[in-house]
Formats: C-alpha cells, structure tokens, sequence
C-alpha cells in the first residue's frame, strides 16, 4: 500500500488483520501497545498473535514485529488478549491461550480450552518461555467456555505481602480464617478479593486453605466462589518448604453465630505435631475430649476491632465470648499447653470501621 493512504496517528497493522489492543504500558522509556494480530488474512482467519508497536511521544510509532504467537498446545489455536503489568524491572504479560476441540461442539459451553498463560519480558520485546496459570478445570462450574482475556493489574495489599513474605522465606501455606462476609449481598465483594488472592497463591505455587466462618454459613458452600481449597472437617499433612518437617493442619467450620453445639476435634492417629485451624478462639476450650492440638491459629475477634479502655467491647457487647473476657484478644498466647495465634484480621463486623485495631494479614512461623 502506497504509504500515502497509511495511518499516520493511529496504530495500524503493517498487514492484514488488527483487533483487540493488549498489554498497554509504559516501561524503559516507551510507550508500549501489543495488539491481536493476524497477518496475512484480512478477517483473522488465522491464528492470532500478539504484534508489538513501541512509540517515545504516542504520536510516532514503531512497528517491532510479532512477540507472542500460538507454540504450545495450550495456545495452538491463538494467542487470545490479555493485559502486561509494568514493573521496575521488567514487564508481565497475561493471556488466553485458546484451544478448539475436534469434535461437533458450539465452542461456548463444550469444546473450548481457555488457559490463562504468563510470559515476561525484561526489554518489552523478548518473551520468556511461557507458563500456565489456570485452565477450564480452574474456574467455577457454572462458567462458559469464554473465560478469558485476563485483566491483571498492581496493587497494593494482601497479594503484595504475601510475595514479599514469600520472596523471603516460602510460605508452607496461606489460610484464610472465616467470614468472608458480614451480609450476604455483600459476598461478590469477598468473592472478588479472595480470588485474586487465590491467583496469587497459584502463581507462586503456595496452598490457599480455608474454613467457613460463622457469618459465611449463610453461603452454603463460599470455598466454590472464592478460590481457596476448604479444610472444614479435615485433615491434611503439612510439609515445611524450609526443613522439610511435617504437621497435621485440622480444619473445624464455625456452625454459626447462634450454633448451640461446637466443632468436635476428629480422631488423629498420627503423632505428627497438630496444628488447628478454627474461626473462633473459644473453639479451643469446647473441643471436648481427644487429642489436645500443638498449635491453633484462629480470628473471628478483629481484635476487639473498637477498642476501648478495659476491654469494654466485650464486657458490654461480647459477654458470651470467654477467652476475650480473659485476656486473649489478639496476637500470641498459650492456653492449656496449645500455643494460640489469634488474628485481629482484615475486615469489620456490625460496624464498617475500625478504632485503633490495625487489620493485619500475619505470617506465623511455626517450629516444629
């Protein structure tokens, strides 16, 4: 084509078929825009690729030519949109590899792979070989085959902690203690937010367990929505990442804000150290007979969340509540030989603020 009739200011494709544009950033001084690309056919009839425009004024653009295009059989039917997270050093790129079946299929409901696959690049320009991060099985039930062209962005919060806290030592495991709600039109919010944190968890290759808290029994089942594999009524044998010791990690459910009977504490035959896991602290002094837990790590008290002075939260508004009323509130303690952890946590209850108790996300070191 006559240069003449070409885009002068807006992106065009040196050749065939443009469409979506992805993974827009600014990194080493450049303006980046990789769109879906198809060359050589003017509807995107074939596969699709990622094309590369760099530009140091978004006025003159520089074509850099094709940067990611379908070599795996996750993505052996294109390399479907996505988005690029800009770092100090180095940019991540987020993507639909797509995967048609043979087969009589309609390609929405059946027949279709979806696969969220990451690649990185330190220069914007040359990939990394690529990995992937979720597939249909990954998602909810009740999705289509169209889950795809992840929109991945930073910011600050749990997900940046947990990769430092996990940059500095491995993290055996990340668990969410209960009450991903306080009312119940509330969840798509708590649903959200623990996803994100579920897909950092895979990305980095750490457990994400969980239990059902007291107000989240309202849910029926939240762990389906939420992202994190539930532990409530189960056993599971922990490995440390650093010393290669083991534990047993319990998981008991809450069974409800007005519950007239507590989680009872299931058989374990092994001796490994126990480590328990429960929404509420006054699990630990209700669990009955059985074996007594080496560890409990626990929250539900957002560390009293308004407090104030002798501990008047709870001796006006939280009478039922017994370890409180003795002290135990919120960080370390040991209680009838268990060492205890009590979380002051992330969120709120009744009220949807908080007076000088600080949310926290803690990493416990356990020494086995």
């Amino acid at each position: 084509m006559d240069r003449k009739w070409r885009q002068n200011l807006h992106i065009e494709a040196p050749e065939g078929w443009l469409n979506d544009p992805n993974g827009l950033c600014f990194f080493d001084g450049l303006y980046h825009v990789y769109f879906q690309y198809s060359p050589g056919t003017p509807k995107g009839e074939s596969n699709r690729c990622w094309g590369h425009y760099v530009s140091i004024d978004l006025l003159s653009w520089k074509y850099k030519g094709i940067v990611l295009e379908p070599d795996i059989p996750e993505d052996r039917d294109g390399v479907f949109s996505g988005s690029a997270v800009a770092l100090k050093d180095h940019v991540e790129f987020f993507y639909t590899g797509n995967v048609m079946e043979e087969g009589d299929y309609d390609y929405v409901l059946e027949g279709r792979g979806a696969n969220v696959i990451r690649v990185s690049s330190d220069d914007g320009d040359k990939m990394s070989s690529k990995k992937v991060l979720l597939r249909n099985s990954d998602y909810p039930s009740f999705c289509s085959c169209h889950v795809r062209d992840p929109k991945v962005w930073l910011e600050k919060g749990i997900c940046k902690a947990i990769r430092r806290s996990h940059s500095e030592a491995p993290l055996d495991a990340v668990i969410f203690g209960g009450d991903l709600i306080t009312y119940p039109h509330n969840a798509s919010l708590g649903y959200r937010y623990l996803n994100k944190v579920s897909l950092c968890c895979k990305e980095l290759g750490i457990p994400f367990y969980g239990i059902t808290g007291n107000h989240d029994v309202k849910l029926g089942n939240p762990s389906v929505r939420s992202g994190y594999e539930s532990i409530d009524d189960r056993t599971i044998t922990l490995v440390s990442k650093s010393s290669g010791k083991e534990a047993v990690l319990v998981g008991l459910p809450d069974l409800g804000t007005h519950k007239l009977e507590w989680p009872k504490m299931p058989v374990i035959e092994s001796d490994l150290p126990v480590i328990l896991v429960v929404h509420d602290p006054d699990t630990l002094i209700n669990l009955g007979t059985g074996r007594v837990p080496d560890f409990m790590l626990s929250g539900h008290l957002h560390g009293g969340q308004m407090k104030f002075p002798f501990r008047i939260e709870f001796r006006i508004l939280r009478k039922k509540d017994k370890l409180p009323n003795m002290g135990a509130v919120q960080g370390a303690y040991d209680i009838n030989g268990t060492s205890v952890f009590i979380s002051r946590g992330l969120g709120c209850g009744l009220m949807p603020f908080r007076f000088l108790s600080v949310p926290e996300a803690t990493v416990v070191e356990i020494c086995l």
